[in-house]
């Protein structure tokens, strides 16, 4: 986090600084490609005076030596040695295709010194400037950046998941993933299983599965990722996760009919299950689930929760879930299910009804503090053309998946560390502007493997950081027409947006990462 609140620094509060001096880079499109164009942004760029140089440390072709893992290990717990302040004899220029005073289109160079040229993604440091008015400051290309990962426990022999952009350079092995023991401490390195990637295109990696060692000690540790390049600067930011030996079975309370009087009780014995038999069950009220009770049906074409008609169904009034409705222009006449952190709901629908507007299901704690932990799996959401939505605001591990979500709006805000994974969403309701929206304030948010069928083919990023989008499959369908789409990598985040075509000649067509993406 430090790192990238410097780098954003750099560009936003030293642009005017590099006025009549060594010019400032601020932004390159990233991850960068050897032998492809790109496009570098800054400030005190002079046209046909400005060289832009690049180094990368030395990487050798033979990734499996036995040393590299153990060297690799070395630089973690050590103060990270300083980037060269200005270019070396051992920088390779990069071509200039055009530059004006704040953009410039350069070529990304296919670098030796091994067996064969780079062709793809690698550790790089860029500098901008020249021998008399002086280099900017090192901008790093293809750090490996580690976002989240799917959990914030896991015991000795887990898998775990992590997320993120660079974990794999093209040519290398799979990622190296450590762990380090927040008291310091020896790193432990961790077998990784699979990279999970689009259209065999390494530039396109987002995932890493790896196993917590079967002897690793319990115990807070920050899980650090290398793709092999970079040395000492290529490890990635940390993210926490804690070791523990698995506690106790949650206990299993069967119902026969549900109220609220039927969770409380189960919520006196969290971490409780109550399952619930086949059948339709009227709610009368709104039910709120309590902190540590799991909801289970027996299915979700077989345990159905609907709002009674008689007695007619009476909502409960949530402070905050009026204000996340208006920025999504969802009306909130009621609200059927409400969970307000440390929740799941499994195997079973909601359902709202043939009539009538409200909310299906509100993820909002109601006291202004951050949700955690809410999961939604194996349900069936399901609304009706009145426009019946789901609301979620404010929430940190949040995770819907395998689930079914039909005829409803969905809006979310501030979501943190969020996985949207293997649903089908169906004529989704339009709402603030997009069909599927993360709101602002929102960052790593993980959509993948989805189906977007009839209306709702749109995931919009409203402002979230580290949106990741992959494999989806999306038909949205108007009228006649049917357009296929999705089944690609993107990383959405706040940026600066540059027009990049008015820097090339007529008829060039310039080559990004965004290309294999």
């Amino acid at each position: 986090m430090a790192r990238c609140l410097a780098l954003s620094f750099l560009w936003l509060g030293l642009c005017g600084w590099a006025a009549g001096g060594a010019p400032v880079v601020g932004q390159t499109p990233d991850p960068a490609l050897g032998g492809l164009r790109m496009i570098v942004a800054g400030d005190g760029f002079v046209a046909g005076k400005t060289r832009f140089r690049l180094w990368s440390p030395e990487w050798k072709a033979e990734f499996a030596e036995k040393d590299e893992t153990k060297r690799l290990l070395g630089y973690l717990g050590q103060p990270e040695p300083p980037l060269p302040d200005r270019p070396g004899a051992a920088f390779v220029d990069c071509q200039v295709i055009r530059c004006t005073d704040s953009l410039a289109a350069v070529e990304f160079p296919q670098y030796g010194p091994w067996s064969g040229p780079r062709t793809g993604s690698y550790f790089a440091v860029l500098y901008a400037g020249d021998d008399k008015d002086g280099w900017s400051k090192p901008w790093a290309l293809n750090r490996t950046e580690a976002h989240m990962l799917d959990r914030d426990a896991a015991a000795p022999g887990d898998f775990v998941r992590i997320f993120g952009r660079k974990l794999q350079a093209m040519h290398a092995p799979l990622p190296l993933i450590a762990l380090v023991p927040r008291g310091g401490g020896r790193p432990i390195a961790c077998p990784t299983q699979d990279i999970y990637y689009q259209h065999q295109h390494y530039i396109a990696n987002y995932s890493c599965q790896f196993s917590v060692p079967a002897d690793t000690p319990e115990g807070g540790y920050e899980v650090r990722a290398h793709n092999h390049t970079g040395e000492a600067w290529g490890w990635s930011e940390p993210l926490p996760l804690d070791v523990r030996k698995p506690g106790s079975e949650p206990k299993l309370i069967r119902a026969a009919s549900l109220d609220q009087k039927v969770l409380d009780e189960a919520g006196k014995s969290a971490p409780a299950v109550l399952v619930l038999p086949p059948g339709t069950f009227a709610l009368t009220e709104t039910l709120v689930i309590p902190p540590g009770v799991t909801l289970r049906g027996s299915g979700m074409h077989n345990t159905i929760l609907r709002p009674s008609e008689t007695p007619p169904f009476r909502t409960r009034q949530i402070d905050g879930l009026s204000e996340l409705a208006a920025g999504a222009a969802m009306q909130v006449t009621s609200v059927m299910v409400w969970g307000r952190t440390d929740f799941a709901l499994e195997d079973l629908m909601l359902w709202g009804g043939e009539q009538g507007r409200g909310v299906l299901l509100a993820v909002v704690d109601g006291r202004g503090r951050v949700t955690q932990h809410a999961r939604l799996r194996r349900c069936w959401v399901r609304g009706a053309e009145a426009g019946q939505g789901v609301l979620i605001g404010r929430a940190r591990r949040l995770a819907v998946d395998h689930c079914k979500l039909t005829n409803v709006g969905i809006w979310a805000l501030e979501l943190r560390d969020a996985y949207v994974g293997f649903n089908e969403f169906e004529n989704l309701h339009q709402v603030g502007g997009t069909t599927l929206g993360w709101g602002r304030g929102s960052t790593n948010v993980v959509v993948e493997h989805n189906a977007f069928l009839g209306r709702g083919g749109i995931v919009g990023p409203g402002g979230a950081r580290n949106l990741l989008v992959a494999g989806n499959s999306v038909r949205a369908v108007e009228g006649d027409a049917s357009a296929v789409q999705g089944a690609e990598v993107r990383w959405s985040g706040p940026a600066k947006c540059h027009d990049a075509s008015s820097l090339l000649t007529p008829g060039t067509r310039w080559g990004t990462a965004s290309d294999g993406q």
